[in-house]
């Protein structure tokens, strides 16, 4: 996490303590912490409308900003959606529109295929750790 500029952001479940034992070590970016269940603490958090994932509200620092109500499914859906909002609105982006933009997200063609196979074949999926850089001279566009 070293290597991650001032200018940009970490996000990170509330509940990952692992993450914690890293940061302790040296951090000089800002940490946004995001909670699948409502929470004070976390910067974005998630108030299930449905248990499956798919239609939850987003709430800031403990109030309902936004809601999305989705084709995806599953708790990593809903914690994906949270740093996604969290890394949108780092760029200016409102919750509101990133809300309204991950509504309109019909989800990546193949994607649940691969992970029923995998399941299927009784083996481990790890997700890579995506480290996004933003340049001061990007620029967001978002379609709502």
């Amino acid at each position: 996490v070293r290597t991650i500029p001032s200018e940009g952001r970490i996000i990170a479940l509330i509940t990952e303590s692992n993450i914690d034992e890293v940061l302790a070590q040296g951090c000089w970016t800002p940490v946004i912490r995001t909670s699948l269940e409502v929470n004070d603490q976390a910067a974005l958090s998630a108030e299930l409308i449905s248990a499956d994932g798919s239609h939850f509200n987003v709430l800031e620092h403990g109030k309902v900003i936004g809601e999305v109500k989705w084709n995806m499914t599953g708790q990593h859906s809903v914690a994906n959606a949270l740093a996604t909002i969290a890394a949108a609105q780092h760029v200016g982006v409102t919750i509101e529109q990133a809300c309204k933009a991950l509504s309109n997200f019909g989800g990546v063609k193949r994607h649940m295929e691969h992970w029923e196979r995998c399941v299927a074949s009784k083996s481990m999926m790890t997700l890579p750790i995506i480290q996004l850089q933003l340049k001061p001279h990007w620029t967001a566009h978002v379609s709502v």
